[in-house]
Parts: structure tokens; C-alpha cells; sequence
């Protein structure tokens, strides 16, 4: 398909659109596109067919087409040119291009009949026009956020600025365009007139070395305000090198100075306040410090009095006219008051005079006067003055933090002091203090002994410093384990610890000593010393041990005296009883201790008595102990005959009191006089019993030495025979009274084995048939008795005791029996005769010592009584028992029993 242009000027046209770079179109009054020149395939990708009859609106960007079809609408109804606008038309590959596009309404043109769109890509400029945006964008954020100038300014003395960014409000107080060409002021008479030369020479210094310049200097600003400056530029040069200006930074370090000085102030004020100076020497070298470190012109310290007020204690730099009047500030001025508060005062001087009560007038024209402040109460206070115009923001702030750091720094002066005088307080009792003292480390190595601890040890603090504890070898070695453990006690977190320790002195005498550790911490809160104090309790040990053997003798007689032993207070109250006193009266310990008095135990009719004896001994009147017998009473309220003895305590005011039973003094009196009697008959019938074979002897042997010779064979060993049974009979006497003795004192040994019971009860028989062949022995013994674990040798003399009893006091004639079987869980023993017979009152008796059923004077058999007395404790140590029963038809039956199961 042709195209063909409107109008008749063919030729023309057509040298127009071929030599066109930019798109032309020609749209009709809707907005369709009715030609295209061929530069479309070039900047927008279409063929001139694909656009033909569309409407143009269709390829703009949507958020431009509403813009675009107002301008378009404006040209249709506009003759002539409409100015050149923006929008975004669609590319064939679907990108977005800037197109800049102007019209040219012909439409009343009859060559033409259109709007004529002259339009040229500037998608090329559009982004060099938006990144362009974006870095000054980009500058201006990161010029204002600055912290400081930046700045262009000419190589000349008044250092011209050329450009100077937002941030020169901030720094000097000046709009940009009030520095700019010195518009207003220059830049050179904002520095302190003191850094003006220095500035321009370091300046100069660098540009002829071509390198960047760093510089800090200071700065007046707009308002009159002294500020501390750090700045870096360089200089910028041509391709020909030469200078064409100088660019670079300017920064606020004010804030970084004055902490800087702080932090100096803070540090040279420790060092002072640890030295070893007086209060007056430190004070002025407080004062001598911040003078060097602040624009002051004078500088004063007062320090608080009592409640009077503050006293000046020392200055540097302040008029001598003026020392007198200011040297105090004294209770109720403004000033006294604002310190109190904490409030610090930036004021003039003159002001200053006014709230201080100082005489007006002098050469200052400011101050600032700061409360030293110390854990919420003012200490004292810090004057700086100024001797022409204001202290700045910075300087006032300083002198503040100066307070701060002059009040830390006071109280740390204070503070030493008091620790050099508690050290030297402790040095003094850690040396003359009266227990020994050892610190060691973790490690248990001794880092501190005292003077004691040496004395204590024998050994030197030398000797011991440095050495570990356990290695020293002044620890006994069965207690280190036990020092070990009290050490993990210790580091475990426990603060502290007890104990007794032996430990070995350097003469190798062992002591006991009390220890007491604990621990000191670091300011991490772990253990960095174990500190034990120790006390020697070897001698008070052994008073303990000794009063502890005193007090159990003393309870062992209080409870075994018989009696009923108290202790009573002067007002007669109990303090102290024993068992038998419990016993005799019916009342506990606990009713009686504290609460009754031992009058309430004493009968009425003899409570007068006694209180009349107790008021004389406590008196002195009658000296003790005294004795008399009294009705006392039992809790039953039954009267109780005793003796009571009363004594007085010497050197306590208490007295004893012990009260003996009587009532069964008639009965202790019958049965001593029993005893009595019964020794005497056992000593009739011991002469009786040795005085026979004795006599024997002595009659057998006198005739062998006179008749021996001359005596037959047969004769002199007959002689012999009989010396020999009397000698048996006096052995037997014997060894019966040592058997009796030995049972006496609870020394009967059993050698248990097992045995035969029935061979036990032969043996004896055979002993009995042998020593009494004229007498009948029977012997029955059961089957399966088994065997039986007991001292076969004191069994078969308990059966041998029987059986001689029976022989001795039953006729000639008459069987003797023993019977053995077996009764339940034990073997009995049976022992028959016909004789007399024993009285049924005496049948429990006969097993007492040297008891006879005869009277002495009567006594007809051999012995001394003591027989079943030996047998009844055989059978009882066996754990089974013996007794006598009457015998049907005359005589008696003697029984005994041993476990089967063992004897204990």
C-alpha cells in the first residue's frame, strides 16, 4: 500500500520526511494516526502499516495518557504551534520511551487537514537528567547530615568562601549566603584571633606540598560562642597546576575537647588524690589542674564546715583584693542555698557577690560556681571566674563536669585517707591481736602471717610466706584431708567455715586450734584469699576434758550414792536431782527441777526442823554437813523414815541435800545379821571340814615317822592310803571354795561343744560306782536324744554334785537314780534318792552359798554347803534352771534342764 501525503507539494514533502531524524506524524482532529514518517521503524520499531488509523493515545504510558490527551484536545482546538511536552510512548519491543513531542494544528489547512507531530527520543537525556537529580539529591542528603561545613573558598587571607553547605547555620551561626563572597562577614575573622596566623601558615605549608591540611583551631560564632574546630581540605589544582581553590570539611569537636580535658582532669585528679599529700596540698593541686585545663581566670575550692557554711581552702588567679571577701559563703545567702540544692550558679560576678554575701566590686566580670557533690549530699564547691566577659556554653559545662570529677576525686582523698588510717588500725590488731592469723591464695600458698601465727607455729613469717599450707608441713596429717574439705567448703560459696585442727609447731609438739575461715573476694565477687583466724585450745581442751571427767565422776557418785541426792538454791528450790531420788518420792526429774522446793517431800511435823538447820548453815551459824532423821512423804502422801543429811556447797550459794530410805533399816540389820550367821557356820563347818582331814594326816603321818620301820608292808601302805583320801578330801575343800569364788565373781567360763548326753550321764555314774562301790547306782537313759552343745566337764560335775548329795544324805541300801531324757526343746536331767527328805520351806534355800539344812552343831555329812550353790549357777549359765521336788515314798527328786537349742 502507497502512502500519499495531503496537498500537491509532492516533492517537497517527501525531501522533508526523508531528511527528518525526528518522528513526524500527522493525526486527524480524533487522535488517529494518518501518516508516519519512515524514522518510525528506527526510534519506536513499528512498520508505517501497523500505525496507520490508530489512535495515538493507544502507544502513550497510562499514567501519561491522561496529560497527553488534555494537550492534544488543546491543539485541535489552538491554531498554530503548542509548546513541547513530555510523555512515555510504548516501543514495539514493549519499553517505554521519552518522547519530547510539539503540534502544529493544520487542520483547516487544505494541503495538510491534520495536526502535524514533530516528536524526538530523549529517553537518553531524560536519564542523564535523572541521575543527575539524584547525585545532587544524594550531596544535599549527605551534606546536611554532616556533622560540620563543607566548603569551596579563594587561596587569600580573608579565606573567601565560593560555596559553604547547610551545615555552616549550625557551626557558625551565618546563613550560607552571609559567608558566601563575604557577603556579611569573612570566614577568617570567625577564628580566634590567637589561631589566625597559625591557620594560614599550616595551610600554606600543605598547598606548596600538594597534600590535604588538617587542622584545629577555634571559632567565634554568630552569637559570641567559642568553639573548638577540626578541619580538612586541599588544595584544587589545574591540568597546568595551577590553584584554582581550596575544598574541604569544617567539624564541631567542642564536645570531643572538653571530654578530652575531662578525661585528663578525671586522671591527673586520681593521681593526686592517691598520693600521700595533705588535705591542703591536694586541694591546691585540685585547683592548679583545672586552671591549666580550663579558660578560666581564676579558680577557687571551698569545702563544707560543720553546718556554718563553705570556707575557702584554697585558689589560684583570684584578685588578692578580693580573697578576703569571698573566703566563705556562709548559711542562708542564695548561693549557700543553690549548693545545697545541687544547683550550680552561671552568673556574673557582680550577681555572684550578691548571692554569696561577697563585698561587691573587683576585676571579674563572670563565674560559675559548681556544689561538689557526693552521693546526694554537697561537699563543698568549685568558683571559676572569668576576668572579661561570659564563660561559654562549653567552658560553664566543663567546669561542671570538673565539679563532678573534683567531688569523685575528694571523695576518694577521703576515703584513702580513712583506708590508709584503717590500714594502719588494722596493721596494729592484725600484729597484737590475740589469735593467730594466716591468709593463703587459691592455690592455699600463705601471702600474710601475723605475730601471733609465728608465735603460735615456731616458725618465722619468712619461713612460711610464699609456701603452700599443706606442703609447709605444719598441718597433722590425719587433719589435712579434713583442711582440704573445709577449703572446698570455702570455694564453693560458703563465707565461712569452723573447725578444730591439729597442727605440728617447729619443735614438733602438737597443738589444737580452733580455726575460723573466710573468704575475700575480688570486685568479680570470686575468691582471691581465704583468711583463717585460729585460736590455741590445747590447754582449754584439757580443762574441758578434765571438767568433763570431773562432772561424770561427779554424776557417776551423785547417781550411785544409794541415796536421794538434791541440789537446792538458797530460796530451797530443786536444781538438781538424781534417779533414786525419783525413785524414793515418786516424782519425775521434770516435776521436781525448777518447780518444787524440798521442803514440799518433808513430813509436816519435821519441816521446821529441817528449815531451822538449813537458815543456820546458810547463815554460817552451824557449820555442815549435819544429820538427823525426819518423816519425809511420798508423792502417794505414805510416809518414808529417812536420814537426811544437809551440807552447803562451798563458795555457791546452794546446798545438798541427801535423803536415805530407813524404812528398811530393821530388814538390812536381820539380813546382815543372817549373813553373819551363815558365815559362821560356814566357818564351823569349814574347820569341820579341813580339821578332819588335817587331823587325819597329822595322825598318819606321825606314826609313819615313828612306826615305819618297824611297820609291816601292808600296814604303812594302808597309812599312805589314808594320807591319801585325807589329802583328796582337803583338795576337794578347796577347789570347792574356788569354784564358789569364781561363780561369785561372774568368772564361770562354759566351753560349749556337742555332747552326749547320755554318755555324759555314764561317765558321772561311773565316777560315783567307783568312789562308792558299796552303794547301787541306776542309770536310764531315753533314745535319740540327740546332742547337745554345753560344757561337758561342769555338766558332769552339776551330775556329780547330785549324785554325791544323794549317796551322802540317803541310807546305806537304798538305790541311787539318774534319769536323762528328753523335755521339749530341752534335755532334762533327773537325779532320785530315798532319804529324809528336805522341808518343803528350805527347797529354794539349799541353792544359796553355804546353806545346810542341819544346823551346824548337828552337821553330819562332808562339805561346806556350797555344792548346789556351784550347780544352780551351772545350770543357769547353760540357760536352764535346776530345782527339788519331794519323792513319792520317801526321799527326794533333784531336777535340772539345759536348752537343746545352745546356750547364750
Amino acid at each position: 500500500m502507497s502512502q500519499r501525503g495531503p496537498g500537491d507539494g509532492k516533492n517537497f514533502f517527501r525531501l522533508l520526511v526523508e531528511s527528518a531524524q525526528d518522528l513526524v506524524a500527522v493525526l486527524d482532529g480524533e487522535g488517529r494516526i494518518k501518516y508516519v514518517s519512515p524514522s518510525v521503524r528506527r526510534l519506536l520499531g513499528y512498520g508505517e502499516e501497523e500505525l496507520l488509523n490508530r489512535k495515538i493515545l493507544e502507544f502513550i504510558h497510562p499514567e501519561d495518557r491522561e496529560r497527553s490527551a488534555s494537550n492534544l484536545e488543546l491543539a485541535v482546538r489552538r491554531p498554530g504551534v503548542t509548546r513541547y511536552s513530555l510523555q512515555r510512548v510504548r516501543h514495539r519491543d514493549g519499553t517505554w520511551r521519552h518522547h519530547e513531542a510539539s503540534a502544529l494544528n493544520l487542520l483547516d489547512d487544505p494541503r495538510v487537514r491534520g495536526l502535524v507531530i514533530n516528536s524526538r527520543d530523549v529517553t537518553d537525556r531524560v536519564a542523564l537528567e535523572n541521575e543527575l537529580r539524584e547525585k545532587r539529591r544524594e550531596m544535599d542528603t549527605l551534606l546536611s547530615n554532616l556533622p560540620g561545613m563543607a566548603y569551596r573558598c579563594r587561596n587569600d587571607p580573608q579565606w573567601t568562601m565560593l560555596f559553604v553547605s547547610q551545615g555552616c547555620r549550625e557551626l557558625t551561626g551565618y546563613e550560607p549566603e552571609e559567608l558566601v563572597n563575604n557577603a556579611v562577614v569573612s570566614y577568617a575573622e570567625l577564628i580566634h584571633p590567637d589561631d589566625r596566623d597559625r591557620v594560614w601558615r599550616e595551610v600554606q605549608e600543605a598547598l606548596e606540598k600538594a597534600v590535604p591540611f588538617r587542622l584545629i583551631y577555634r571559632l567565634h560564632t554568630a552569637s559570641g560562642e567559642r568553639k573548638w574546630v577540626w578541619e580538612q581540605g586541599r588544595g584544587v589544582f589545574s591540568r597546568g597546576g595551577v590553584l584554582m581553590h581550596l575544598e574541604g570539611f569544617i567539624t564541631d569537636i567542642t564536645e570531643r575537647v572538653w571530654a578530652e580535658r575531662v578525661t585528663r582532669l578525671q586522671r591527673d585528679l586520681a593521681q593526686a588524690a592517691s598520693g600521700s599529700l595533705r588535705l591542703e596540698e591536694f586541694l591546691q593541686r585540685v585547683i592548679d589542674i583545672i586552671f591549666q585545663s580550663g579558660e578560666v581566670g581564676c579558680c577557687a575550692v571551698y569545702l563544707e564546715e560543720g553546718g556554718g557554711g563553705y570556707r575557702l581552702f584554697g585558689h589560684r588567679g583570684l584578685p588578692e583584693g578580693e580573697v578576703l571577701g569571698a573566703g566563705f559563703i556562709g548559711r542562708g545567702t542564695r548561693a549557700a542555698e543553690a549548693l545545697d540544692g545541687g544547683e550550680t550558679l552561671r552568673i556574673s560576678w557582680e550577681e555572684l557577690c550578691r548571692e554569696a554575701g561577697f563585698p561587691p566590686g573587683g576585676e571579674l566580670s563572670a563565674a560559675v560556681l559548681a556544689p561538689l557533690r557526693w552521693e546526694g549530699k554537697t561537699t563543698g564547691c568549685l568558683l571559676a571566674g572569668a576576668l572579661q566577659g561570659e564563660f561559654s556554653t562549653a567552658v560553664a559545662e566543663f567546669l561542671e563536669a570538673a565539679a563532678a570529677q573534683v567531688a569523685q576525686a575528694y571523695a576518694r582523698y577521703r576515703l584513702l585517707e580513712r583506708l590508709r588510717e584503717s590500714e594502719t588500725r588494722y596493721r596494729l590488731l592484725l600484729e597484737f591481736a590475740g589469735e593467730a592469723i594466716f591468709s593463703y591464695d587459691r592455690d592455699l600458698k600463705l601471702t600474710g602471717v601475723n605475730r601471733k601465727a609465728c608465735e603460735m607455729i615456731g616458725y618465722s613469717a619468712e619461713e612460711m610466706l610464699g609456701k603452700n599450707i599443706l606442703e609447709l608441713g605444719v598441718v597433722h596429717p590425719e587433719d589435712l584431708e579434713k583442711v582440704l574439705r573445709d577449703v572446698g567448703i570455702l570455694l564453693g560459696g560458703e563465707e565461712t567455715v569452723s573447725d578444730e585442727v591439729r597442727l605440728i609447731t617447729s619443735e614438733g609438739s602438737e597443738i589444737l586450734v580452733e580455726l575460723t575461715g573466710a573468704v575475700l573476694r575480688d570486685r568479680e565477687g570470686r575468691v582471691a584469699e581465704i583468711v583463717n583466724v585460729g585460736r590455741d585450745i590445747s590447754q582449754r581442751r584439757r580443762a574441758e576434758e578434765a571438767l568433763r571427767r570431773s562432772e561424770e565422776r561427779y554424776r557417776v557418785t551423785f547417781e550411785a550414792t544409794g541415796t536421794a541426792m538434791f541440789h537446792v538454791d538458797r530460796r530451797a528450790v530443786i536444781t538438781d536431782v538424781n534417779r533414786e531420788a525419783e525413785r524414793l518420792f515418786g516424782y519425775s526429774r521434770e516435776e521436781m527441777v525448777g518447780k518444787m522446793r524440798y521442803m514440799d517431800l518433808i513430813a509436816p511435823p519435821d519441816v521446821e526442823r529441817v528449815k531451822d538447820i538449813s537458815r543456820k548453815l546458810l547463815s554460817g551459824e552451824m557449820a555442815g554437813p549435819v544429820q538427823l532423821e525426819i518423816l519425809a512423804r511420798h508423792r502417794s502422801g505414805r510416809p518414808v523414815p529417812a536420814l537426811i543429811t544437809v551440807s552447803m556447797l562451798p563458795g555457791l550459794e546452794e546446798s545438798v541435800i541427801s535423803l536415805l530410805d530407813i524404812s528398811e533399816k530393821e530388814e538390812y540389820e536381820r539380813e546382815l545379821e543372817r549373813r553373819a550367821e551363815e558365815m559362821r557356820d560356814f566357818l564351823d563347818i569349814a574347820a569341820h571340814e579341813l580339821r578332819h582331814p588335817a587331823t587325819l594326816l597329822k595322825g598318819y603321818a606321825m606314826t609313819l615317822l615313828e612306826y615305819g620301820e618297824r611297820m609291816g608292808e601292808e600296814s604303812r601302805s594302808e597309812a599312805l592310803r589314808a594320807i591319801d583320801r585325807g589329802a583328796d578330801r582337803l583338795v576337794g575343800v578347796v577347789e570347792e571354795l574356788l569354784e564358789a569364788a569364781r561363780v561369785e565373781r561372774g568368772r564361770l567360763r562354759l566351753d560349749l561343744r556337742d555332747v552326749d548326753p547320755g554318755e555324759l550321764a555314764r561317765r558321772a555314774v561311773e565316777e560315783m560306782r567307783a568312789r562308792f562301790p558299796d552303794r547301787e547306782m541306776r542309770l536310764r537313759v531315753a533314745k535319740g536324744l540327740g546332742t547337745l552343745r554345753a560344757d561337758a566337764a561342769r555338766l558332769e560335775r552339776l551330775l556329780v554334785i547330785l549324785l554325791d548329795n544323794a549317796v551322802k544324805y540317803s541310807p546305806r541300801g537304798t538305790p541311787v537314780e539318774l534319769e536323762v531324757k528328753r523335755d521339749d526343746d530341752a534335755m532334762l536331767f533327773t537325779v532320785l534318792d530315798r532319804g529324809r527328805g528336805i522341808p518343803e520351806e528350805d527347797r529354794e534355800r539349799i541353792f544359796e552359798r553355804f546353806y545346810q539344812v542341819e544346823d551346824v552343831l548337828h552337821h553330819a555329812g562332808p562339805g561346806l554347803g556350797l555344792g548346789l550353790y556351784i550347780g544352780r549357777n551351772i545350770a543357769e549359765a547353760h540357760g536352764g534352771r535346776i530345782w527339788c521336788e519331794p519323792r513319792l515314798g520317801g526321799g527326794s527328786v533333784f531336777r535340772f534342764t539345759i536348752p537343746v537349742s545352745g546356750t547364750s
